[in-house]
């Protein structure tokens, strides 16, 4: 198989939040602290994300009425949220960014920025949604995605929502096989989302961790945490692993 031979290198950084109905990001500072949180301190311009993509669950209550009148979610809505990422971005990076693609469902969101400095080497962009709830009729569960290319490097991003239930594994397992290896959502032709460069999958996938008997908890409990740095105080940014 021909492969490309690696030019420069790009840097992606990924948020992903179940907001349970809340307009979170109209708190001040929030915005920022978030981004604060995913790249760590303040660092060069070039140790700062290329591209930032934030994906949503539950932007929307999933109400009866919003599931069948907000069938793409609440654009008004999703353009606040873009006007105070593009403020959060720069005043926590120091740099301009730029909207490349966002997208809802419901609930449902997904927007991707790239810095200002890489806006020209965008192409191919694309944005889609796959319904998964009532067998694939409602958007209530499901997943929103965009795909672009840096230069030549293909970008696929996805912010899904599975079935919950504690008797619901063999529905999530469809569901995602479903997204991840059914026909792409963003029309034809179209490349299949496990070929492109890099597929990022985020979101709320309501897994339950089954824990054999007499398994020790107390010590998974503390190697989960771990993984939390400390914070500032309380109620202070933070992020799962490196944040890249």
């Amino acid at each position: 198989e021909a492969r490309r031979a690696p030019c420069g290198q790009l840097t992606v950084a990924v948020v992903t939040w179940n907001a349970h109905g809340r307009d979170f990001w109209d708190t001040p500072g929030r915005v920022e602290a978030i981004v604060r949180g995913v790249v760590g301190p303040p660092g060069p311009p070039s140790r700062h994300p290329d591209v930032f993509i934030f994906c949503f669950q539950e932007m929307l209550a999933l109400t009866a009425a919003n599931v069948v009148t907000q069938a793409a979610g609440d654009v008004a809505q999703h353009a606040r949220f873009e006007e105070a990422a593009l403020r959060g971005l720069e005043e926590a990076l120091g740099e301009a960014f730029v909207k490349v693609q966002g997208i809802g469902m419901v609930g449902l969101y997904i927007v991707a920025f790239v810095a200002k400095r890489l806006g020209t080497s965008i192409s191919g962009v694309a944005a889609g949604r796959r319904a998964s709830g009532l067998y694939g009729q409602a958007g209530n569960k499901g997943a929103v995605g965009v795909r672009f290319e840096v230069e030549k490097t293909a970008i696929c991003a996805l912010s899904v929502h599975l079935e919950s239930g504690q008797n619901k594994a063999a529905e999530r397992a469809a569901q995602l096989q479903e997204i991840l290896f059914g026909p792409p959502p963003f029309g034809r032709p179209a490349m299949p989302v496990t070929k492109h460069d890099l597929v990022v999958l985020a979101g709320d996938f309501n897994f339950r961790l089954a824990m054999p008997a007499g398994a020790d908890l107390a010590s998974l409990r503390k190697s989960l945490a771990s993984g939390w740095p400390a914070t500032a105080g309380a109620g202070g940014a933070g992020c799962v692993g490196e944040g890249v």
